[in-house]
């Protein structure tokens, strides 16, 4: 072309840079599929994980008094672990829109004689 173009250079750098994104995008379709195959094997830990945490919290539940305000306030907790998302209004507003927040979770300040929490952490 008469202005300066340079079509055979620009196609040769063109070309030249096609490898690498064909590399890296086959890279992510292999990522891709990967990601749904452990997909319900990550859905499966996770409930089975709070299988765990809802048979802890009934023996929690159980030493506090079944029908105590700390034993209700702990299946109301547990109710809305099992919710998507976190539930209160509060961290709606922190996540946004279609956001999810964590749920903290706080042992009451009250704990009966004899009985001991445990941490899990570092377990």
């Amino acid at each position: 072309m008469g202005m300066g173009i340079h079509i055979g250079e620009m196609r040769a750098i063109a070309v030249a840079k096609a490898p690498k994104a064909a590399q890296l995008n086959a890279k992510r379709e292999a990522l891709k599929r990967e990601l749904v195959e452990m997909t319900p094997q990550v859905n499966e830990a996770f409930d089975d994980l709070y299988r765990t945490l809802s048979g802890f919290t009934d023996v929690l539940v159980g030493a506090l008094g079944k029908g105590s305000p700390a034993a209700r306030n702990l299946q109301r907790l547990r109710s809305r672990i099992r919710q998507p998302g976190d539930q209160t209004r509060a961290a709606r507003r922190r996540a946004g829109a279609g956001g999810q927040a964590v749920v903290a979770l706080t042992p009451p300040r009250r704990v009966p004689r004899g009985f001991h929490l445990v941490s899990l952490r570092g377990a």
